[in-house]
């Protein structure tokens, strides 16, 4: 079995956490982190294994390229 690199991002959205996938569009949350991601992963091998009519390969290359990402939180004065 392949280990994949899952790259994510997570916020608040009320009580919950939110686990955006960043490699595919893919989403999950939870009521603590560990939860959150925890369900993502299972989120991204459910995608893995479902027969939607993508090859397996074009699936697994999103998690092959590695991009650098960069965010930034400033503030505007206007």
């Amino acid at each position: 079995m392949e280990t994949l690199a899952i790259d994510y991002m997570l916020w608040h959205e009320g009580e919950y956490v939110v686990a955006q996938c960043l490699n595919v569009e893919i989403s999950s949350f939870g009521e603590t982190r560990d939860e959150a991601v925890g369900n993502l992963k299972d989120a991204v091998r459910l995608y893995l294994q479902d027969d939607d009519g993508i090859p397996t390969e074009e699936k697994l290359a999103h998690f092959r390229e590695r991009t650098a990402f960069a965010f930034g939180h400033e503030s505007l004065v206007s």
